[in-house]
């Protein structure tokens, strides 16, 4: 049954973002782990407060490099104990979180009910740029000069997560996760921060597939999620080319869903049948003779049901599915009701 929700805010009233700025500022100069960090995290955010699209504006600062190095097992555990953590409520005001990520040449910074985990400018490896949302009590206590706040790990009931591996060579998907992000109920959205191939500074052909590489904070994060948020789903958007399609059926799709093998659960054949109802679109389920982008490599899908967690969402759009996804907000709102069961404004 569908339940209504109001929009998710992304921005802030002025006054609010410069008392959020302050806050920040001045915890991070309270703590040694971080001051080396500090002249970068304030330009960061002044950037972000003076962006009508603040995480668009982290989003593009943290996609300029191209490098990819591969995390040690240890860093990975350390990486999804921070998300954990962020995804119980914790932000930049907290200077163990702050310490966390630093140790890990990464930094928190926090926007409008949304902290972003990023990397540092002299650091980065292609491990990506996430956003957490924050509950809106915690933020109400902690503007009210609470010193011991309460955190639900549950922000605010949010289970869902939201995973953008391909932000680059799936065009339009990175907009689409922003707009997605801002306008449904998703505790966590997680991008990519290099294409998935790419050629780096002394000219080697680089693969940074975060949907196919084990090593990465991709897996970090999605652990973590599973961990935690124990009755979401993590949904995955992908785009994919009609043409190059092997049967006319798919050629002819406008959504390909999976759940990461052959045998999707009811709820994804409910999925199916709401957003061919509302979008009047042609919408495929991996299964049967549907035998192309099920996601049966996908390292993410693979991770989650070894945790014994089935709500695994992949999501393959056509361009003009992606177009519509961009531009219109209708489109995303049926989108949205159909995937989650939840009516947005």
């Amino acid at each position: 049954m569908s339940r209504s929700l109001n929009k998710w805010p992304l921005r802030s009233h002025p006054l609010l973002r410069l008392l959020a700025l302050g806050l920040l500022c001045s915890s991070v100069l309270s703590h040694p782990a971080a001051s080396a960090h500090n002249d970068e995290s304030e330009r960061l955010s002044r950037e972000a407060d003076r962006s009508a699209d603040p995480l668009r504006t982290l989003l593009r600062q943290a996609s300029r490099a191209r490098s990819l190095v591969l995390p040690e097992s240890s860093e990975l555990k350390q990486a999804q104990t921070l998300f954990e953590q962020l995804l119980r409520g914790g932000s930049a005001a907290s200077g163990n979180i702050r310490a966390s990520a630093s140790a890990l040449h990464m930094q928190v910074l926090d926007l409008d009910q949304i902290t972003v985990l990023m990397e540092n400018g002299q650091a980065q490896r292609g491990r990506g740029l996430f956003a957490f949302r924050r509950s809106a009590a915690v933020d109400k206590a902690r503007k009210s000069g609470a010193q011991a706040v309460a955190q639900d790990g549950l922000q605010d009931g949010l289970q869902d997560v939201l995973q953008v591996p391909h932000a680059f060579k799936d065009e339009m998907t990175r907009d689409i996760g922003l707009a997605l992000f801002a306008e449904a109920p998703f505790a966590a959205v997680a991008f990519n921060t290099v294409p998935r191939r790419f050629i780096d500074a002394n000219g080697n052909e680089v693969m940074a597939d975060m949907a196919h590489l084990e090593s990465s904070y991709f897996m970090a994060f999605t652990r973590a999620s599973a961990s935690v948020l124990r009755q979401g789903r993590t949904v995955q958007i992908h785009g994919f080319d009609q043409g190059k399609r092997k049967t006319s059926k798919l050629a002819e799709a406008d959504i390909i869903l999976s759940a990461g093998h052959n045998q999707p659960p009811a709820s994804m054949r409910q999925a199916r049948q709401k957003l061919q109802q509302s979008l009047a679109r042609h919408i495929e389920l991996y299964e049967g003779s549907v035998k192309e982008l099920g996601a049966t490599t996908n390292v993410q899908a693979a991770a989650l049901r070894a945790m014994a967690y089935q709500r695994f969402i992949h999501v393959e759009m056509s361009r003009a599915m992606r177009q519509a996804m961009r531009d219109d907000s209708q489109t995303r709102r049926n989108w949205i009701n159909a995937i989650l069961g939840v009516a947005t404004p």
